[in-house]
């Protein structure tokens, strides 16, 4: 007999930054930010997979991959921003080249990895996250095929120009703090 959705216990689960690398029966609990086809262009387009970006509660955002041969399997179940329990799965070291997530490691699935679609409802888990990246840091990466993140943040941002005010912690009308930052940029000298 199921038990409903109100009456099921919280399942405990681990946060990205908690993670081994090794294979891992713990819980994470995250959501999808986004997920595509990664495909072999050297090979006519072949697909490899899917890659993924995950978010956890503490923000932390890692890549996960899944191999061709199981794509079948969680297709249907894919469905960006949802949240999922995850567990079951390979934890290895994040690849050196074209790498979307600054995380150390990468979630890969093995055939026992288990996606379920979260039932708990007390999670706190944001939709998005960006990081400001300073000049030199993107000096650093142009042009190294090391950090797509990166590429892709600079290639998708038209605005260029210097931060002259951050207002954090703002209140909103409801005098209410939001978790929530405004940027001012100076655009023109």
């Amino acid at each position: 007999m199921a038990a409903s959705c109100a009456s099921s216990p919280i399942k405990s689960h681990t946060s990205f930054d908690e993670l081994q690398k090794g294979f891992n029966k713990k819980n994470v609990l995250a959501r999808i930010i986004h997920y595509w086809k990664a495909r072999n262009a050297k090979k006519g387009g072949l697909l490899m997979g899917f890659e993924l970006l995950f978010i956890d509660e503490k923000e932390n955002i890692i890549q996960a991959f899944i191999p061709a041969n199981r794509v079948g399997y969680y297709q249907l179940n894919l469905k960006a921003d949802t949240v999922y329990n995850i567990n079951n799965f390979l934890v290895i070291d994040n690849k050196t080249s074209y790498n979307v997530s600054a995380h150390k490691f990468l979630i890969q699935f093995a055939p026992k990895t288990v996606l379920d679609k979260s039932d708990q409802h007390d999670h706190i888990i944001e939709r998005q996250t960006f990081r400001i990246r300073s000049y030199d840091e993107l000096k650093k990466i142009v042009d190294k095929n090391e950090d797509l993140y990166g590429k892709l943040i600079i290639l998708s941002l038209y605005v260029i120009g210097k931060v002259v005010l951050i207002i954090d912690n703002e209140k909103n009308f409801n005098g209410v703090a939001k978790n929530k930052a405004e940027v001012h940029l100076q655009l023109k000298e």
